[in-house]
């Protein structure tokens, strides 16, 4: 998935074929963060940095990202969560936008994970609750 070489990847179609040979899907999954973008001792950057690949990697290049934010994530300094709307303007694809969140946490050995979700504005019940159910998981001690 997208710039990450170790990933356990999740997704759901939202539309299927809407041009004929492409789907736009919901996805998220955990994973390591490459060491090419990784910032060590610094989380958020590490956060901009996989968003800014998988915004490369995933989407046309006109689209536009709004409301994009970086925080602490719980009470780890070595953690940061990443949200954003990226705006999309396909042909023949009713998804208008995409809710973007990074996390990035710094494990006991010092490597970076992250859980990523892009789910597209109209996914629907069923894609909220996967994404809802993934990121429920994440804890961190500080």
């Amino acid at each position: 998935m997208g710039p990450f070489d170790d990933a356990v990847p999740c997704s759901f179609t939202v539309h299927e074929f809407y041009s004929g040979s492409h789907s736009w899907q919901a996805e998220t999954g955990f994973a390591l963060v490459p060491g090419s973008l990784a910032v060590t001792g610094d989380a958020r950057a590490s956060a901009k940095a996989v968003f800014d690949r998988l915004l490369s990697d995933a989407y046309p290049r006109d689209a536009k990202v709004s409301k994009l934010e970086v925080a602490p994530y719980g009470a780890s300094a070595g953690a940061a969560v990443l949200s954003a709307r990226i705006g999309v303007a396909v042909p023949k694809l009713p998804t208008t936008y995409d809710a973007a969140v990074v996390v990035v946490l710094t494990a006991q050995d010092g490597q970076l994970v992250s859980f990523y979700s892009l789910k597209p504005n109209d996914a629907g019940a069923d894609a909220l609750k996967a994404v809802q159910a993934s990121a429920s998981t994440l804890t961190t001690t500080g």
